[in-house]
């Protein structure tokens, strides 16, 4: 009865208590956004890919670049495929 007292005592998924212990190992400190040169410009280089991709069955080209911390999505295709924005703040 006790094992099963203690399993209710958590969460619906068991992981509260990792997740708690993992958080005060190790803190986790956000870096400084980063967006490379080359993907501001869609230019490809070795750290980029392009990819073929589809948004609710509609075809968008997307650069992958493992350089970059951030996501971007032009401003007319979101619009077209009826997504919300938001805006982010200025990058230095």
């Amino acid at each position: 009865a006790d094992e099963e007292e203690g399993s209710e005592s958590g969460s619906k998924d068991g992981f509260d208590d990792l997740n708690s212990v993992l958080a005060a190992l190790d803190p986790v400190e956000p870096d400084p956004a980063q967006l490379s040169y080359h993907a501001l410009f869609g230019i490809q280089t070795a750290q980029t890919i392009q990819v073929l991709g589809q948004i609710d069955s509609n075809p968008v080209q997307v650069l992958v670049d493992g350089g970059s911390t951030l996501n971007f999505i032009q401003n007319r295709v979101a619009q077209s495929l009826g997504l919300q924005s938001s805006p982010s703040p200025s990058l230095k």
